[in-house]
């Protein structure tokens, strides 16, 4: 349990580190923190759903090994989450 918790907690700090670090550096956010953070909370849910959907996919479908969906949802998300975070969360 200590260390489901040490993960989710990880998991929460990291999220709004990433969040400040785009808003200001990354993108230089135009817009306010209430739209912008709503909007970066749903493609973190989108993320979270892409990679579970993508390995179950690959693994129980596909009857391929795990690693396969996992290194497409590595390859493939940093592009669709950059795009998203680019184009329609930080303006």
């Amino acid at each position: 349990m200590a260390a489901a918790l040490a993960s989710a907690l990880a998991y929460v700090l990291s999220a709004i580190v990433n969040y400040l670090l785009h808003y200001y550096y990354s993108f230089s956010a135009r817009s306010g923190h209430g739209k912008t953070l709503a909007k970066f909370v749903l493609v973190l849910a989108l993320g979270a759903i892409f990679s579970s959907l993508s390995l179950f996919v690959f693994a129980n479908l596909l009857q391929l090994p795990p690693m396969v969906g996992g290194i497409c949802v590595v390859v493939s998300w940093p592009i669709i989450s950059y795009y998203l975070l680019s184009r329609l969360v930080m303006r």
